[in-house]
């Protein structure tokens, strides 16, 4: 339900029952709601942020912008062998959504700043070519996000070098 979108739709309020006058669709949103509600309240919020980068349909939910969930988070991110890390590339790789696009870089940079031994990840999905291309694209928060990621993916090189040695 988070990946179809339908959350954010119930989420609404009572607003979207209202816009319905047949009772037992009212009473069907409503068994929805409480189910979902349910539903997340036993998921982490990183159980839900993994859903949706598995699901590919990103959005500006709070993990994304919340500093204190990468660092949180920083330990599970290896997790599956950097399960996340790879779908965020393969994101960056085939979507052509700006907001898609911007999100899975900012992910990016995020798990850099927790996990400087992401960039030999990175280096092995070879992610670097993609986000040059994108230094040239047409939607201007594509682009700043696109430099942001190659930036951190430099800066990250000697961190590296020290964690290894």
């Amino acid at each position: 339900m988070i990946g179809a979108g339908i959350a954010a739709y119930l989420a609404m309020g009572d607003a979207v029952l209202r816009r319905w006058h047949d009772e037992e669709l009212q009473s069907d949103i409503g068994h929805l709601r409480a189910q979902l509600a349910e539903q997340l309240s036993s998921m982490s919020s990183f159980e839900m942020y993994l859903e949706e980068v598995l699901i590919g349909s990103l959005d500006w939910t709070p993990p994304h912008r919340d500093a204190a969930f990468w660092e949180e988070h920083a330990a599970r991110l290896e997790s599956e062998n950097w399960q996340v890390l790879r779908r965020l590339c393969a994101l960056v790789r085939q979507s052509e959504d700006p907001q898609t696009l911007s999100i899975a870089m900012n992910d990016i940079c995020e798990i850099l700043r927790v996990q400087p031994r992401a960039r030999v990840v990175l280096e092995d999905e070879k992610i670097k070519s993609r986000l040059l291309e994108l230094l040239t694209h047409q939607n201007g928060e594509v682009k700043r996000r696109a430099l942001s990621c190659l930036q951190r993916l430099i800066l990250s090189a000697p961190q590296v070098v020290r964690s290894v040695a």
